[in-house]
């Protein structure tokens, strides 16, 4: 007898599922792709926000210091900016090789946000709940906010991956080692040293670790990670923040823009129900809260990894109650209440074993979609900017200006990105408490630079006051270029 040797045919059903994933991997790709990248430099227009940042990069590289240029050669610290060294050095980096310039910027937070999405699809894969995995990845490509505030240089979006490794080695089988503990206090560190809002992914750790202290045996391992999480912290206070106190530091990042406490939470509160974005965000993280607390009383299993994530996303809620109420400080609680929500839904619904249940889960989730992809293509920040011709127009109107003419930068610290090269002088007052070039000011009064460059919203409110020696000259796109006026 021959031994005919068993050929295994996939089943019609297994080649389908092969397929259905090969399209869906394709098209998770290609609108990353698109959605990251299409139209960088334009969209979203470059802002004061993403201009400090740039500049404390400048600062890094000429000083060795987070510092801003006030003018030609001198530099002032900059231990307020709160993006730290995990933003700031690729840029530094890249500035190095290439100069700078706003392409080289927002290709470093392409290169972040890219990043952001392969931990993204690594951390589901281990942590969602299988029938939901690719909603939960989809719900997430199609997040409008992703992008508006990843395409520009700012720090939420490199925080959010190094919590995303953080996690994903929590995810991980088996005990706990020493290595795994020194890559995760490393992760959390790296997470803090970019925002210190994620500092607050510590206690949400410390609680949730405390929770599971017999499952864990933390005991033997949790020295490993304090040295791995202190590693970036400590260079990120020793590049930051240089001789000023740590107390006024944290006096400064508590309150950054010195609002009322009270009247703050009162006006969020109100936020949470009259503005759709802060009432989205109320809805998922208490849907998910509702989710969580039922699975616990049921006595049902609950990952670690989902416990820190939903301690962190409260905290993140609670500390944007007394802030000034600009969406990004609720931002980063946002992006994992919408990651759960396709769980959360399916956990809600179980209890309910009937079809109705199941498609009425598919039904919510297909709005969602739909919803997401309305708002990111056609209604967002990102979109609307698409044809804006900003970079465009100040990228030609410092080309064609004199080398060697100094000009004066006033309250628009985004056009120090197009202005390097030229001798500048600057003044940007950031919050009510912190301006940078205050001494430069009297330079105005005295008429001694020749060009004043400054927004059309700025000069309307200042023309009176501080620009009063200076008429308007010409325009560029949102700004106006200032002269001397003539006696």
């Amino acid at each position: 007898m021959f031994n005919i040797p068993h050929v295994c045919i996939p089943s019609r059903r297994s080649f389908r599922a092969t397929l259905l994933a090969g399209v869906l991997v394709a098209v998770a790709v290609g609108g990353i792709l698109f959605l990251s990248s299409y139209r960088l430099f334009s969209s979203p227009e470059t802002w004061m926000d993403e201009g400090l940042i740039i500049q404390s990069a400048i600062g890094l590289l000429s000083t060795g210091k987070a510092a801003l240029p006030i003018a030609p050669g001198i530099f002032e610290p900059a231990w307020y900016i709160t993006t730290g060294l995990p933003v700031t050095m690729p840029l530094a980096a890249v500035f190095a090789v290439f100069g700078v310039s706003l392409e080289g910027a927002r290709m470093v937070m392409l290169a972040y946000l890219c990043a952001l999405f392969a931990a993204l699809w690594l951390f589901i894969r281990k942590a969602v709940h299988r029938p939901v995995q690719w909603a939960s990845f989809f719900l997430l490509i199609l997040f409008a906010p992703l992008y508006g505030n990843g395409r520009n240089v700012l720090g939420e979006i490199p925080g959010l991956f190094f919590l995303l490794c953080t996690m994903w080695l929590l995810t991980l089988h088996g005990p706990l080692t020493q290595r795994r503990a020194v890559g995760i206090g490393l992760f959390a560190g790296l997470a803090v040293a970019t925002k210190p809002i994620f500092i607050l992914l510590v206690p949400a750790l410390l609680i949730s670790f405390w929770l599971r202290r017999d499952e864990l045996y933390l005991w033997r391992v949790w020295w490993y990670g304090v040295m791995g999480f202190c590693v970036p912290l400590l260079l990120w206070i020793y590049f930051q923040f240089g001789d000023v106190s740590l107390l006024r530091v944290f006096q400064v990042y508590a309150n950054p823009h010195d609002a009322s406490p009270a009247a703050a939470i009162l006006a969020n509160l109100k936020r949470l129900v009259t503005e759709a974005q802060p009432f989205y965000f109320g809805a998922t993280i208490l849907l998910w809260l509702v989710s969580y607390g039922v699975r616990k009383r049921r006595g049902e299993s609950v990952l670690v990894t989902e416990e820190v994530l939903l301690f962190f996303s409260l905290f993140v809620a609670a500390a944007y109650l007394r802030t000034v109420g600009f969406y990004r400080y609720f931002f980063l609680g946002e992006v994992f209440s919408v990651l759960y929500l396709p769980s959360s839904l399916w956990y809600l619904m179980r209890a309910d074993r009937t079809l109705r249940a199941r498609y009425a889960v598919y039904a919510i989730i297909a709005l969602m979609l739909l919803s997401h992809g309305y708002t990111t293509f056609f209604r967002s920040w990102t979109a609307t900017h698409y044809d804006s011709q900003r970079t465009a127009l100040l990228e030609k109107y410092f080309a064609a200006q004199p080398v060697h003419e100094s000009l004066f930068i006033y309250q628009a610290p985004e056009l120090v990105t197009f202005a390097w090269g030229h001798p500048f002088y600057q003044y940007v007052r950031i919050t009510p408490s912190i301006e940078a070039g205050a001494d430069n000011l009297g330079l105005l009064r005295d008429k001694s630079v020749g060009r004043v460059v400054t927004s059309l919203d700025t000069y309307v409110a200042q023309k009176d006051d501080v620009l009063a020696a200076y008429e308007r000259d010409e325009s560029v796109g949102n700004y106006v270029v200032l002269s001397r006026k003539q006696p």
